[in-house]
């Protein structure tokens, strides 16, 4: 994802409303941001990217200038990772993790997005969730997933779409699409019909 579409995110991450699907615009909207950590954190990691990815354009580029412009979204990107980490909850994103549209995060303490990670749309995420490596590689999480407290998801496993992980969890294998799955290591608990 370019700087482009990282800025849609940044807007939708700002007005879309996750719990009740619609959106929320003015002081409204400005009065949630400064008040809500949850909000706050999803805003923030988005602006983190964005000036990281802006720092990489200049990167290999010749000139004192371009250099300094570099130098400061790198910078910039760092100050913000720091100030969402330190005030929201201690959440810790990397700069390098592809995080979809209308991310929801019930709470932002202890979670994190570790290295090259890639999460899809509507994830709904609760605190003490390890999004992180194993083995030097990190997992991808489909469309609407809902990860559960203290969850750990570890290495190149791929969350399938529509699936849910339960609190504690140990995730180290692929996660079938649909599925409810819970443990330590995590095996499928029941499968996800329209019936519920």
């Amino acid at each position: 994802m370019g700087s482009g579409s990282e800025c849609k995110s940044l807007l939708q991450a700002f007005y879309y409303d996750e719990v009740d699907g619609i959106k929320k615009f003015g002081f409204e909207a400005i009065f949630r941001f400064l008040l809500s950590p949850r909000y706050q954190a999803a805003v923030l990691l988005r602006w983190q990217r964005i000036f990281y990815l802006r720092s990489n354009k200049y990167l290999g580029k010749k000139g004192k200038i371009n250099a300094h412009v570099r130098n400061i979204n790198y910078f910039l990107s760092q100050l913000v990772h720091r100030i969402n980490f330190t005030f929201n909850g201690g959440i810790d994103v990397s700069p390098l993790a592809q995080i979809g549209r209308y991310l929801f995060i019930t709470s932002p303490a202890g979670i994190t997005f570790g290295g090259t990670c890639v999460i899809s749309e509507h994830l709904i995420i609760h605190q003490g969730v390890n999004i992180g490596e194993r083995n030097g590689k990190f997992p991808t999480i489909g469309n609407n997933v809902h990860v559960y407290s203290g969850a750990h998801v570890l290495g190149d496993v791929n969350v399938g779409d529509n699936s849910m992980i339960g609190a504690m969890t140990l995730v180290i294998k692929d996660v079938d699409p649909g599925t409810v799955v819970a443990g330590i290591p995590a095996k499928t608990i029941r499968v996800i019909t329209d019936k519920g």
